[in-house]
């Protein structure tokens, strides 16, 4: 960057994990990679619980938005703020989006 001054601004909001796990707690199904996960709290942490990986914390980045060890989940809600689903961002992996939907809500 060789002496160029850049700027960001911080976002300040309240989070709650116990909160946010009420609202978005379950589990979650992807058709396109034919799995399925859970968002959980567990000591006190919002994670996400897959059967063939270890738990993986979300780490809250802004409303709605988390970072994990996966990459960027944004959870989706529709028109009466209930959470309907979640879609995964990786370009670790080169793919993109992955949608997942809850189940059983």
């Amino acid at each position: 960057m060789d002496g160029e001054t850049q700027s960001a601004r911080r976002v300040n909001f309240a989070f709650d994990a116990d909160e946010f796990a009420r609202e978005a707690g379950g589990q979650y199904i992807c058709p396109a990679l034919g799995s399925s996960c859970d968002i959980a709290i567990e000591d006190g942490r919002l994670v996400l619980k897959h059967r063939r990986y270890d738990t993986i914390n979300l780490y809250c980045v802004d409303q709605d938005r988390f970072f994990c060890g996966w990459g960027f989940l944004a959870f989706n809600r529709n028109a009466d703020g209930a959470v309907t689903g979640f879609d995964l961002t990786d370009e670790l992996f080169a793919w993109r989006e992955m949608a997942f939907t809850r189940l059983g809500r």
